[in-house]
């Protein structure tokens, strides 16, 4: 609803209305208000409650719904998570069914900084646990977690627990929280109703029942048990599982969402933040949140071979951060560079059965310099494995490559800095999409496959395999190529050459 001259209209609806929302690709969304009780099935009265926001172009109404309708500042940036990636625990495995252990843990963090690869933090995944909530290590497999936490630290790194909101079924704790009608109400019921059926969640590490975070009960119940293995072994934060929708089952009136819904995934962050602390990092989901969301890696579909699925993922990770920044999380974890190796048949996460797979050289290195520039980078295959798998007989040095990326990054930790910082304060995204600079210029109206970090970085990576070149799209004004420190003038496109340890990338020169 804009153009060069005509004023963008922006609609947002109220937090208590229950809506549906479809896409037809004659009349574009169409916004309606769910009529029935989900439950009874009997019509109800429902208002469409809704605001709408005017402005000269896009950018400016965006704006000014930040200013209006969110609180802009994002709550505990860490810097060094913007100075070096973190790498999460998910791509090992010591057995034949991926157990995780104490000591593939520190041996990871040894090959890590042997190798010369920059970590703020180790996160180790939930497979840190006997059994889902029940809160403990597994005693065989992490004996003395406080050693590999000690051991961590000395090497310069902060140690991070993975932890969510799902409890087994054949846990204690489920037992406990289930037998009090107070405590039962810890865990989600259908609707929200007192006394209703309990959610059973299906994830990666099987059924199980979820904790209810918009119930402060519940986060002060979980909050107790995460501060005392922070106290108990000296950790320094979490990350936290299970805040976006996706996680609950499919809703019982399809097109409608529940006020329990909306309030239960509203409250979600809060909850997380208050269980972790400042340093807490969560899922992304639709809502906006003042924490440092994460972006879901994406699933590899079922039929298409790694290759498609390597290169459908490639392109969406621009777009995906873009919607992300848009929808109001300023700073973001990028999708775990090269996806993650144990993913079964059914596009999920399957530790038990699924045989590793791991990209080819050439996507994971476009796969890094795709995100090369986004706020916070997350590894979990490391490039040291790819000399170990001489049957892809890629002659790449991928160690020196991926080195030579997080170098190219490393040399603009200042800009990247300065604009996570003013992105925490303002709200206003820091990966935006071109038209956040150039609202009248139609082309960057439609460009997804690059970006601008902060006012004056654009950076346009090559999100494809089996190619070296690229169309770059530059817009008004005068530019200058990093690579070679030319100027250019667009509005323009042209063609760059792209090595697997480069991302093209140009400063905009402004008038004095």
């Amino acid at each position: 609803m804009a153009d060069g001259t005509s004023n963008t209209i922006s609609l947002t609806l109220n937090r208590t209305t229950p809506n549906s929302k479809t896409a037809d690709p004659n009349s574009g969304f169409r916004f309606g208000v769910n009529a029935k009780d989900p439950k009874a099935g009997e019509p109800t009265i429902q208002t469409f409650a809704y605001t709408l926001c005017v402005g000269p172009n896009v950018t400016s109404v965006h704006q000014n719904s930040v200013r209006k309708y969110r609180d802009p500042t994002v709550a505990g940036l860490e810097e060094a998570l913007i100075e070096r990636p973190v790498w999460t625990t998910f791509a090992l495995g010591i057995d034949e069914h991926h157990n995780l252990d104490q000591e593939a843990v520190a041996s990871f963090a040894e090959v890590l900084q042997d190798s010369g690869l920059p970590v703020s933090q180790i996160i180790i995944d939930p497979r840190w646990e006997s059994q889902p909530g029940e809160g403990v290590f597994q005693p065989t497999f992490f004996p003395n977690p406080a050693i590999l936490v000690d051991s961590l630290k000395a090497r310069g790194m902060s140690a991070q627990l993975m932890v969510h909101p799902f409890i087994a079924q054949n846990t204690t704790e489920y037992s406990l929280l289930t037998a009090d009608r107070n405590t039962r109400s810890y865990l989600a019921q259908e609707g929200g109703l007192v006394g209703g059926a309990l959610i059973e969640v299906t994830w990666w590490m099987g059924r199980a029942a979820m904790l209810d975070f918009s119930k402060i009960e519940a986060v002060k119940w979980t909050a107790a048990r995460v501060k005392s293995l922070f106290d108990q072994f000296g950790l320094s934060g979490c990350w936290f599982l299970g805040g976006s929708s996706g996680w609950l089952p499919a809703r019982r009136s399809p097109g409608s969402e529940s006020a329990f819904r909306r309030n239960f995934f509203a409250k979600f962050a809060d909850g997380a933040g208050q269980v972790c602390g400042g340093t807490v990092t969560v899922d992304v989901s639709a809502r906006f949140s003042r924490k440092i969301v994460r972006i879901a890696d994406a699933r590899w579909e079922p039929g298409k071979t790694s290759e498609e699925n390597l290169q459908s993922q490639l392109k969406s990770i621009i777009p995906s951060a873009l919607t992300v920044s848009l929808l109001g999380h300023p700073i973001f974890v990028s999708s775990t560079i090269g996806g993650n190796p144990f993913v079964g048949l059914n596009g999920q996460l399957d530790f038990q059965n699924a045989e590793a797979k791991y990209p080819s050289a050439e996507a994971y290195l476009r796969w890094l310099g795709a995100v090369l520039f986004f706020p916070i980078l997350q590894f979990s295959i490391p490039p040291t494995v790819f000399p170990e798998d001489a049957a892809r007989h890629e002659k790449y040095d991928v160690l020196q490559l991926t080195k030579n990326l997080l170098a190219l990054r490393h040399n603009h930790t200042d800009y990247l800095l300065r604009t996570a910082r003013a992105a925490a304060q303002t709200g206003y995204p820091m990966i935006r999409p071109l038209w956040w600079s150039f609202p009248t210029d139609r082309t960057a109206w439609t460009t997804d496959s690059q970006y601008l970090v902060g006012d004056d970085l654009l950076v346009a990576p090559l999100v494809a395999m089996g190619v070296g070149a690229r169309g770059v799209y530059l817009p008004e004004g005068r530019w200058l190529v990093a690579a070679n420190g030319q100027e250019e003038r667009g509005p323009k496109w042209m063609a760059v050459a792209v090595r697997l340890d480069e991302v093209p990338h140009f400063w905009r020169i402004k008038a004095l």
